[in-house]
């Protein structure tokens, strides 16, 4: 939550006036603005509630209601407020909450209100009634307790102390009317000029029958009236205060009674009242009286008055108001300028001679006057172009903003009904039926230059102003105010135009289908930029940043959906960054100044404040994030009107006739990060320090483990110092890149046995063994083991819980790999990454719990990701991959940690996978404790041995179907019948749900291809499909497989956009041109070249960085492939790494995209000359062709270069001069026997014995030990 700058309430309605209570020993300001009532915490004049009349009665709003009375009564804690016949009264609730007490309605429109022991003085156009209040069974009712018929409508009303007296006075009357409630009686006390004001004064402890009162008259001049001794309930005049005694050179101008009495300095314990006036200067003067409760009025005395200094003034206007102030001291007193809401706080004891105040008197403290306010509902909020102004615009007002300050402040307000309003630099422009009038800062008004076309609308548009009417656009020069020139709109038929923030002339048109248009205007026309398809018909809002992300708002009729578009537009990325749908409605978006991007969305309850989030490999969270919600209902129930950033990144926000001013300053930010609302924005979306765990990630996935590991004793300095503290810590991170890499580090590291030999050679030597100082900050085990410890004691500040998880999990992957580097390709690594990940980081999710929720702080995963069985697929470690995985499952491996592995996708050798699945099945049964020969029934079939699991249902006496399985099992399923039966248990167990044990009977009656149609169906267990198709067929190359992925794991991949698991089955299916092609290729497009039809595509989603990796793998790998990657368009090449850069800066990789953009090979791969038969026959040898010139290599590689040959998995010899852009796909017959060859345009021939020369004894020897080499393309 942001913290509140300052609120600007609303102009009071100056009919009902003001008043004060207080309220839990603050005083309380209390005025009405329109149809709210406005408390004010005094002196400082802040908010403390807005009281809304509707709350009271529901069918009003603060459009139709206009409070025209209030009162306040401190000793019942009471507020009342009228609006035509009816009165609405609020009491405190629970903290600063008030809710609403009690209502009242009366047949005529009242006129003033007045609240005093309990009882409700209601004067209206021809009545003057005292209402009480009596509880019905918890519902406060009022009944009328006295009325009485009045001439006219009295304009001051007020009840005496007890409540058993009341005065009156009518507007310009000159009379005082004064009624005894309990006895009926009447007085009227005349007056020689009109009344101003009365005051019944609050007598002191033990004399609180006392009536005295004070009446104002036009002429500023004070009578004091009170009863004499013979007849104590009618009043007389016994003292009058001229208005020249207060000032020597001047009148008085405004005088009011202080609502407290105080002691004087010496004599008896009698108090002494004070009277002040302000002059037309501003000047405040005071008087005192004394002996006011004494009898008989002979003993009044008036004391002299005592000016105040002339540097404490206050806005001279004939409605200021003294207000006590809760404090040690009794004379500390505010002084409140009615109109313009600036109060002065003083204690009287330092200027009054007379008075006593044990206390320190408290220095003056002066508010900031509010300035002129609305008295009217915001229609609108127009900025500036810069955000250091801004207009507030009502039905027939306007107000000019100065932001340029932390505050805003008034800077003139003007009285004009009009359509449009821009700010230029003497002051508003304003659009005004056909006319354009300047409003002068000074409050003067000047017609100018018109368009003979009426204008639509006014567009900021950097230096200069654009006027928009249905076909043309006028620009204006914003200083002299004259018309520039004026150009055809380039698309007539757009729905809606906004300015594109931030740059000059530059307007976003958007069409009725959804067509986003960027043009800019110069030189009399317009010049197009760009344009984006959204596909989104109806937008009904729109706005776009500076850096050209546009929002976009669409309401279907029912919910309103919002989407953020890039119009960094390629054929790898839609444009589509977010998109959210929300119920309530949306009135305004509003971009923050400058590169920050954060977007704020105003609904009429709260406003959200959304930013583009960094995408990451750790959490599913959207692109966009919103993380900051603001809202005014922690003061006021109005609805929002808008909200706009200002320069400074301060937030206004709208709501009703009041201003809220929230300043950038975070009230909480989070811990080690900017309290500043711009910085943390700019922040979250910047580059990542080289020691956060995605950027760890990264590096690992691109191999660059050698940078890692100088990272993590680099970090483990900082953690380990001896003395470390949190801001210690905190710094050495900020410095942690200071000093440059080791480019040479993986040669520079040296085994301990090796340190051991120069240690011993040393002691034959001449020279003295020196120990190495760096030796214990070197990466070892040792020191991951003590730094692990105390990260898990102390955290890293910067970082969060779950980032923390990650930066941890990974610190132990990287030792991991460290530790078998040796003996892992790359690809193998980058599996181990995943593997240790995704078991670290599921164990983590179940040790750290949420404090509040209880819940996982990170959220635990089924499997590894596709793109992770992909890498250990293409790796040649595959053995010790296998290896790992078991350990990992400590060596029992059951079917769903086969499955969260992706082993039964990646394995490529059958007779391991056979041996996997028997070592899957052997676990399953015995995993638990009843041995039940169910869970194992599927594999073991899949694997053929019926036998076996006869002879484990043998061993299963306390299962219920024992006897009828021994049975089953005995007999021979080649025979048709007992298939038959298989076939029947299996659609038995179908019917009771029992999916995987009716897949197992489906393969005991030999019906492959059903069981996988369970497995997919009902299991949902596309890895279980594929693992038993595999097994049972005993080949990759069976009808069942391919069938499987031909029809099943193609389309699911173009349905779910999963290019990783596309590629994986086209490598499969011996078709790895497609397979290299669906990396860079449009789905759609890629469909047309299939044979069996795919209608539903995914999203495209190019947000993983590892597919340029993937591609570089593959493009030149075998001939197929290289075929493949030659049918991509270089451009379409180019496009892609941008936007795998791209991505990496979203995920705040910057230094990655930078090596990528820096040293991506463009080299297309050369298919080989086809080989002569005579050539191939006579063993000719062939000269290799000449590798490309060397490129430069990555500034972020650590390790050398080495190219890898390319598989021919082709047949040279029929190899066409030219080819179609992709083969198609062969079908698959159903009754195609199982041990069928596939074709030979699918299936990579073999290689002969002879014959095909060194060629291919190079190709075959290259790829037994295949060496990945991240610097083979870079």
């Amino acid at each position: 939550m942001l913290q509140i700058s300052r609120v600007f309430p609303g102009a009071l309605n100056e009919e009902a006036g003001l008043c004060f209570l207080l309220h839990r020993e603050q005083q309380l300001v209390a005025y009405a603005s329109q149809g709210n009532v406005i408390l004010l915490k005094a002196p400082t004049l802040d908010v403390h509630r807005v009281l809304a009349f509707f709350e009271a009665y529901a069918g009003f709003t603060e459009l139709d209601a206009r409070i025209c009375a209030i009162a306040a009564d401190s000793d019942y804690g009471l507020i009342a407020a009228a609006v035509g016949t009816q009165v609405a009264c609020w009491v405190p609730s629970a903290g600063d909450a008030w809710k609403v007490h009690s209502t009242l309605n009366v047949s005529i429109p009242i006129r003033s209100l007045h609240h005093q022991a309990g009882r409700l003085l209601v004067a209206s156009d021809e009545m003057v009634s005292v209402w009480e209040q009596r509880d019905e069974g918890g519902i406060v009712v009022w009944s009328k307790a006295w009325e009485d018929r009045t001439d006219s409508a009295p304009v001051i009303a007020r009840l005496s102390e007890t409540g058993a007296a009341l005065a009156y006075a009518y507007k310009d009357s000159k009379d005082v009317h004064l009624i005894d409630t309990r006895r009926s009686t009447k007085q009227i006390l005349p007056h020689p000029r009109p009344i101003s004001s009365l005051t019944w004064r609050r007598p002191t402890a033990g004399n609180r029958s006392s009536l005295t009162l004070y009446t104002v008259t036009s002429d500023s001049t004070v009578r004091i009236w009170q009863p004499v001794l013979d007849a104590p309930h009618e009043l007389r005049l016994w003292g009058t205060i001229d208005s020249d005694s207060f000032f020597s050179d001047e009148r008085a101008v405004h005088v009011r009674w202080l609502d407290r009495s105080v002691r004087p300095e010496e004599g008896e314990p009698l108090h002494e009242d004070i009277f002040f006036a302000v002059d037309r200067k501003g000047r405040i003067s005071l008087r005192t009286v004394s002996n006011i409760e004494r009898r008989p009025p002979t003993l009044l005395e008036l004391h002299p008055s005592q000016q105040m200094p002339d540097l404490h003034t206050i806005a001279p206007d004939n409605s200021t108001a003294v207000i006590p102030i809760p404090s040690p001291s009794d004379t500390l007193v505010m002084f409140l300028s009615q109109h313009s809401l600036q109060a002065l706080s003083v204690t009287l004891s330092s200027y009054l001679d007379d008075i006593k105040d044990d206390s320190k008197p408290l220095r003056p403290y002066t508010t900031e006057p509010f300035g002129v306010q609305h008295a009217e509902t915001i229609r609108g909020l127009h900025l500036r172009s810069d955000g250091r102004a801004f207009v507030t615009q009502a039905d027939t007002e306007i107000i000019l903003w100065d932001a340029t300050s932390s505050t805003p402040r008034t800077v003139a307000r003007w009285n004009i009904n009009c359509e449009l309003a821009a700010i230029v630099d003497d002051g508003v422009l304003v659009y005004a039926g056909k006319d354009l009038v300047l409003l002068a800062k000074d409050g003067s008004k000047r017609r100018v230059q018109t368009p003979a076309i009426p204008i639509l609308r006014f567009l900021y548009s950097g230096m200069y102003l654009l006027a928009l009417s249905s076909t043309h656009c006028f620009e204006i020069d914003r200083h002299t105010l004259e018309i520039l020139g004026q150009a055809p709109l380039p698309d007539a038929t757009a729905s809606i135009r906004v300015p594109i923030f931030g740059h000059n002339r530059e307007i976003l048109d958007v069409s009725e289908d959804g067509e986003l248009t960027f043009w800019r205007y110069a030189h009399g026309d317009f010049r197009k930029l760009g344009g984006l398809a959204t596909g989104i018909k109806g937008v009904s809002m729109a706005a776009c940043s500076v850096d050209r992300r546009s929002a976009l708002v669409k309401f279907d009729g029912d919910q309103y959906h919002l989407s953020i578009w890039n119009s960094r537009l390629s054929e790898f990325s839609s444009g589509l960054e977010f998109e959210y749908t929300f119920s309530e409605e949306i009135l305004s978006l509003r971009w923050t100044f400058g590169t920050s991007d954060g977007l704020a969305v105003s609904f009429k309850t709260h406003v959200v404040v959304m930013w583009p989030e960094r995408m990451t490999y750790f959490d599913t969270t959207p692109s966009w994030a919103s993380w900051l919600q603001i809202s005014v209902d922690q003061f006021s129930p109005l609805a929002l009107n808008g909200a706009s950033f200002l320069g400074d990144g301060s937030l206004v926000v709208t709501a009703g006739n009041q201003v809220a001013i929230f300043n950038p300053i975070l009230k909480e930010p989070p811990p080690s990060e900017p309290s500043n609302l711009l910085a943390l924005l700019i922040s979250r979306i910047g580059p990542l320090p080289d020691w956060h765990p995605q950027v760890v990630l990264q590096c690992l996935l691109w191999n660059k483990v050698d940078r890692v590991k100088q990272v993590i004793e680099r970090l483990a300095k900082v953690v380990l110092q001896e003395g470390a503290t949190t801001d210690s810590i905190q710094k050495g991170l900020m410095h942690l890149n200071d000093e440059p890499y080791d480019d040479e580090y993986h040669e520079s590291q040296q085994t301990p046995v090796s340190r051991s030999a120069q240690r011993h050679s040393a002691l034959f030597g001449s020279e003295t063994p020196v120990m190495d100082e760096e030796d214990e900050w070197r990466f070892s085990r040792p020191l991951i083991t003590k730094l692990l410890h105390v990260l898990d004691e102390r955290p890293l500040p910067i970082l969060t819980i779950n980032e923390e998880e990650h930066l941890e999990a990974l610190i132990e992957t990287t030792l991991e790999i460290d530790e078998q580097r040796r003996a892992l390709d790359a690809n193998g690594i980058r599996y181990l990454i995943s593997i240790r990940s995704f078991y670290i980081l599921n164990r983590k999710s179940k040790e750290s719990p949420n404090v509040f929720e209880q819940t996982p702080v990170i959220e635990a995963r089924s499997r590894i990701r596709y793109r992770d069985m992909v890498w250990a697929y293409h790796s040649d470690t595959q053995e010790l991959l296998l290896q790992g995985c078991t350990q990992a499952c400590n060596n029992k491996m059951t079917w769903s940690d086969a499955r969260a592995l992706g082993v039964f996708l990646w394995l490529t050798s059958n007779d391991v996978l056979k041996e996997q699945m028997e070592n899957v099945a052997r676990n399953e049964y015995m995993a638990g404790d009843d041995r039940d020969p169910e869970r194992c029934s599927l594999y073991y079939f899949a694997l053929g041995k019926r036998r076996l699991v006869h002879g484990l249902w043998k061993q299963a006496a306390w299962h219920h179907e024992q006897s009828m399985m021994l049975r089953f099992l005995d007999n021979d399923f080649d025979v048709p019948r007992w298939k038959t039966a298989a076939m029947k248990n299996a659609y038995a167990l179908l019917g009771k749900k029992r999916y995987q044990y009716a897949a197992a009977f489906f393969l005991l009656a030999g019906a492959l291809q059903d069981a996988v149609n369970v497995c997919v169906k009902q299991v949902n267990d596309i890895q279980l499909a594929v693992a038993i198709a595999r097994v049972y067929e005993q080949s990759d190359d069976g009808p069942v497989l391919r069938s499987l992925l031909l029809n099943t794991v193609i389309p699911m991949a173009f349905s779910q956009d999963n290019r990783w698991l596309g590629s994986w089955a086209f490598w499969m299916l011996h078709k790895r041109d497609l397979a290299v092609r669906i990396i860079m290729t449009p789905l759609p497009d890629l469909a047309m070249t299939l044979d069996g039809p795919i209608e539903t595509f995914g999203r495209p989603n190019y947000d993983d960085p590892s597919l340029a990796m993937l591609f570089s793998q593959l493009k030149a790998k075998t001939l197929q492939a290289a075929q493949g990657t030659s049918e991509i368009a270089p451009q379409t090449e180019f496009n892609f790494v941008l936007q795998i850069a791209r991505v990496f800066c979203r995920m705040g990789c910057h230094i990655l995209a930078l090596d990528l953009v820096r040293s991506w090979s463009f080299d297309r791969p050369t298919a080989p000359t086809p080989i002569p038969q005579s050539a191939v026959e006579d063993d000719y040898d062939m000269s290799p062709t000449p590798p490309p010139p060397m490129r430069r290599s990555s500034f972020f590689s650590l390790t050398g270069r080495r190219r890898s040959s390319v598989v021919i998995d082709v047949n040279l010899k029929s190899l066409p001069e030219t080819r179609a852009p992709s083969p198609k796909l062969p079908t698959v017959a159903e009754d195609q026997p199982a041990d069928v060859k596939a074709p030979t345009a699918i299936e990579a021939p073999k290689p002969r014995r002879t014959g095909i020369g060194s060629l291919m004894k190079s190709a075959k020897q290259d790829t037994k030990v295949p060496e990945f080499d991240m610097d083979a393309f870079f």
